[in-house]
């Protein structure tokens, strides 16, 4: 096996990882087509039959939440954030090169540890029994393991981006 062939532990964790951040993408772009049914039966039935729904508002909130973290990890693939650059674009190519790898293996410490908070979260939810004060009453960690969902595959993200060395360029860039 030549050096630039990954280990075959290194393709399985990216094939892994490529199905759950597509998977995820896939189910967050229909939750956004979701939100535009919900709103337009919203309209429809209280501006034409003068009868507004009672679960519209509801569901949306929980969709678009769910929705906002399920994209997460593709963002973080594809460098959909924001990127500020000033500092790193200062130093020469070789330092530019690990500067990134050290601000992507924080990525991953960061939404690590955010996860592991969530996921604390989470877990209380469930074991109190806590729901959402809404018209539709749902246990909250329903809606809240999207967010633990979306910080812990971000983080594999990261740290996938920090053991391969190529971090994602594609940022849009500040500075």
């Amino acid at each position: 096996m030549d050096d630039s062939s990954p280990s075959p532990a290194h393709a399985w964790y990216d094939r892994v990882l490529n199905i759950l951040v597509e998977i995820s993408a896939i189910v967050a772009t229909l939750g956004l087509a979701a939100i535009v049914v919900m709103y337009s039966i919203e309209i429809f039935s209280r501006y034409f039959l003068n009868a507004p729904t009672t679960w519209a508002n509801d569901l949306i909130v929980f969709t678009l939440c769910a929705s906002i973290f399920l994209m997460m990890p593709e963002i973080t693939r594809s460098g959909g954030h924001v990127a500020v650059t000033l500092l790193t674009d200062s130093l020469p190519h070789e330092a530019q090169h690990t500067a990134r790898r050290i601000i992507t293996f924080f990525g991953f410490g960061v939404c690590l540890f955010a996860a592991y908070i969530s996921l604390q979260a989470n877990l209380e939810q469930y074991f109190e029994g806590l729901e959402t004060v809404t018209t539709i009453t749902t246990p909250k960690w329903l809606i809240t393991m999207f967010i633990t969902y979306g910080l812990f595959v971000s983080a594999l993200e990261f740290l996938h981006q920090t053991l391969v060395g190529k971090p994602v360029a594609s940022a849009t860039v500040i500075g």
